[in-house]
């Protein structure tokens, strides 16, 4: 979904024992968004669509804030079967991407994976493509 030294940030929500939706979604500094719905989603596919750039620079700077992607985030107890929500943005080269699996259902991450989601969805009106 993206080439190597392009600049973006991206979500990605991971399978459960329910029916969580299963998906990607990249926001470029020019405002490009794709999204690739796999399950259980509003759009299965891949969709494209256009925002603003200040989106990439919000969701950018609320990664940089929660520390999610340079500090170890500690969980404390877990509940089974709950929804995981990948972070995801390229490595100072360009070359890589890092990225921090967050599970909804342990302590210590469910805040800030929900935060994180619900700002993606937010900025880039795709509500209904996740969620249907």
């Amino acid at each position: 979904m993206w080439n190597q030294g392009e600049k973006f940030v991206a979500v990605a929500g991971g399978d459960c024992r329910g029916n969580c939706p299963i998906y990607e979604l990249y926001v470029f500094d020019d405002g490009r968004v794709v999204f690739v719905g796999k399950k259980n989603t509003g759009k299965t596919g891949i969709f494209r669509k256009q925002v603003a750039p200040e989106a990439y620079a919000e969701l950018l700077t609320q990664i940089v804030r929660s520390k999610v992607l340079d500090a170890e985030i500690k969980r404390g107890t877990c509940l089974a079967d709950r929804s995981v929500l990948t972070v995801m943005r390229p490595s100072a080269d360009g070359a890589t991407v890092r990225t921090q699996l967050l599970n909804s259902g342990c302590d210590g991450h469910a805040d800030l994976a929900k935060q994180l989601e619900s700002a993606f969805i937010q900025w880039t009106e795709t509500d209904s493509w996740v969620g249907g």
